[in-house]
């Protein structure tokens, strides 16, 4: 089982020169980052030891309890999409025109905290509707299949984890690489959830 555990969460290779967890790391290392513990052994817990395999079986919203453990197997790939994609005329990543936006509504540390090494700032359901779109905000509720107010909440819970993951050493990579790195992290997800990439 921890075999399996390392596989799907990157070997423990999540630490960054830096030694921040989460970053560069794979599924494991960003669920764990979104819920606060460090890869995915220890979002799952308790469950490793305790018939991991019938948790499985009831998709991760089973094995991570409500809230936001429930929403995440339909809002992260969602999430990971809208950041991967390519916005704007520039032919930038979705997570470049999010720190862009970021930096012009006055959120410029909070995202720089996610972009570098240091800890993440957090980021309220309030200041997720003043940095996406509200096209953005109904296009992740219609693929999430979440109400709005949900998704806003949902947002701002797994957004500093995914941008720090997204951002391994620093800095924002190019868009080939970003997309390379979300598609990688969405086929992982759907992995383990059972759903599609």
């Amino acid at each position: 089982m921890d075999d399996l555990l390392r596989s799907i969460g990157g070997g423990g290779q999540g630490q960054s020169s830096g030694g921040q967890s989460g970053q560069g790391g794979g599924i494991g290392d960003l669920l764990g980052g979104i819920l606060g513990g460090g890869g995915l052994g220890s979002v799952l817990g308790a469950g490793a030891g305790a018939g991991i395999g019938n948790a499985m079986g009831g998709g991760m919203g089973s094995i991570l309890g409500g809230g936001l453990g429930a929403m995440l197997p339909t809002l992260l790939p969602a999430v990971l999409g809208m950041l991967g994609a390519k916005s704007g005329a520039a032919g930038q990543s979705g997570v470049h025109q999010l720190v862009d936006t970021m930096h012009a509504k006055g959120l410029g540390d909070v995202a720089g905290s996610w972009v570098g090494t240091g800890a993440n700032q957090p980021i309220t359901a309030s200041q997720v509707e003043q940095v996406l779109t509200p096209e953005q905000l109904a296009q992740l509720a219609a693929a999430s299949g979440l109400p709005a107010d949900q998704v806003t909440q949902g947002v701002a819970a797994v957004l500093p984890s995914v941008v720090n993951t997204l951002t391994p050493d620093g800095s924002l990579p190019d868009h080939e690489q970003v997309r390379a790195t979300t598609d990688q992290l969405q086929s992982d997800l759907a992995g383990i959830t059972g759903g599609k990439p």
